[in-house]
């Protein structure tokens, strides 16, 4: 009988050692930091693999030892607490902290931490998880969060920009590199455009953070980097980690990335026109960057408020030309004796008469204007109206040259010389009709002066040789 009970005894004993066994192999090679350490003295009793890798120790360093021995903790008040915690039999479970590693290096840590029965004797286990990368790639997520905010803002600050929305390029592509260096913590950020013969690209305007200073001047020529400027042409946007290594543009590096230093590059092609026309050049010194996605897009989009830069700056140029081209019109215009026209012939309504129409015609511009073609019919003098107006229907499709007379609300008659020539939309349809009309009375008048003046001298050389027969003829009878 007490033989079979010590085989028995034996027998559980071995099942025992063997089950603690796989329990401390199993516990041994959790991929979590485990500590366990006395209450009373704060003294380390036994860490697992996952534990000594994670802070750096040797197993000899470490037990025995407390954990305000070797500073693990970054801060002592949140160890004083949670120690306290375990102390009153409360759990700690997914509790944030900090460790110290042997080197110095600050780890983020989940903590989960309870007081234990370990061989009848209390121990505080706990169990942590590094969380220094989560913890890392959650601080960037949120940094991107801001930068993408701030980056929002000043997109929508640059669009309202004065320099952007006035025409004046220089200024603009001044506040476009100064925003796009600051706002992307950049070494250098420069707006380049090709010539006309496409030959070489020049700087307009460079920017430098450090610097904190605008230049301007420096030259490329296209044709000794084709890899890199085939690459702008081809593809949207070019983000280099490594300038010197990516083919893209490794092609500057002896000329112009190593001697300033530039390591990475960001750059957009500027196109206006439907043509590319110039470069958004942002440039990174110092480690190698790799570019977000947000960062690209917001290269994208200075890029894109430089060529509304360029657009503006060419229709203000284009409506400055207008307007000199209006006022040089205008001064003709209103300072020569003829008038000038010109008429929307489907609407049958005038478009622009000048001031010269109330000298000779006697009547109001504005009144004209208010007023369909149909009334200067009224003008034209009763034995020329059916002949000129048949005439003027016709000049809408060919030029004409008319002669007609008017009457002037004070009964005075004059004569008009009208000539006129149809101007075609880019459709080759007739849209409008100008014309120039002068007063040729003087002319009429001094023409039939000279009429009359022919006519009496026909009249006295008529008599004359009809005297000088008369004579003839008594001479012989």
């Amino acid at each position: 009988m007490n033989e079979k009970l010590e085989i028995g005894i034996e027998q559980r004993t071995k099942e025992l050692q063997l089950s603690e066994e796989k329990f401390k192999k199993a516990f041994q090679n959790l991929p979590l930091a485990i500590k366990i350490s006395s209450p009373d003295d704060g003294k380390i009793i036994y860490v697992n693999e996952s534990f000594l890798r994670l802070m750096g120790y040797s197993k000899s360093e470490i037990i025995g030892r407390t954990s305000l021995e070797l500073k693990l903790w970054n801060n002592l008040e949140e160890r004083t607490q949670i120690i306290q915690q375990l102390k009153q039999h409360q759990r700690i479970a997914n509790q944030e902290i900090k460790w110290c590693t042997k080197s110095g290096k600050i780890i983020d840590v989940e903590l989960f931490g309870e007081q234990i029965d370990l061989d009848g004797k209390t121990r505080i286990l706990l169990i942590g998880s590094d969380i220094t990368q989560r913890k890392k790639a959650h601080r960037e997520r949120e940094l991107r969060k801001v930068h993408l905010q701030f980056q929002q803002v000043v997109m929508m600050e640059l669009f309202q920009c004065p320099e952007i929305q006035n025409g004046n390029l220089q200024a603009a592509l001044q506040t476009i590199t100064q925003i796009a260096a600051h706002t992307l913590n950049i070494s250098r950020a420069g707006i380049w455009f090709y010539n006309q013969e496409c030959s070489k690209i020049t700087c307009s305007n460079l920017y430098e953070l450090l610097l904190s200073q605008h230049s301007q001047g420096q030259e490329i020529s296209i044709s000794e980097y084709c890899t890199y400027f085939k690459a702008i042409e081809n593809e949207q946007l070019i983000a280099v980690e490594n300038a010197s290594t990516d083919p893209r543009t490794q092609e500057l590096s002896h000329s112009y990335l190593h001697p300033l230093g530039i390591t990475s590059m960001l750059d957009v092609p500027i196109c206006s026109g439907g043509k590319t026309v110039g470069i958004l050049c942002l440039e990174h010194i110092g480690k190698p960057r790799t570019w977000q996605l947000e960062e690209q897009n917001f290269a994208a989009y200075l890029a894109y408020i430089t060529s509304l830069a360029i657009e503006t700056r060419d229709r203000a140029r284009a409506e400055t030309a207008l307007r000199q081209s209006e006022e040089r019109f205008r001064q003709l215009a209103e300072n020569i004796e003829s008038i000038f026209w010109m008429i929307d012939p489907h609407q049958q309504q005038t478009i622009y008469v000048s001031p010269a129409y109330e000298k000779i015609w006697g009547r109001s511009c504005q009144e004209l204007y208010h007023k369909p073609l149909s009334y200067l019919g009224e003008a034209i003098h009763p034995g020329d109206r059916e002949s000129a107006l048949t005439k003027m229907t016709q000049k809408f499709q060919s030029h004409q040259d008319l002669e007609y007379r008017i009457i002037r609300p004070d009964g005075e008659i004059r004569w008009i010389r009208d000539r006129s020539f149809p101007i075609r939309n880019e459709a080759g349809e007739i849209y409008r009709v100008a014309g120039i009309a002068e007063d040729i009375t003087e002319r009429k008048k001094a023409e039939k002066t000279l009429q009359h003046r022919v006519e009496l001298e026909q009249l006295v050389t008529s008599i004359s040789t009809q005297f000088i027969n008369l004579n003839a003829d008594e001479i012989e009878s």
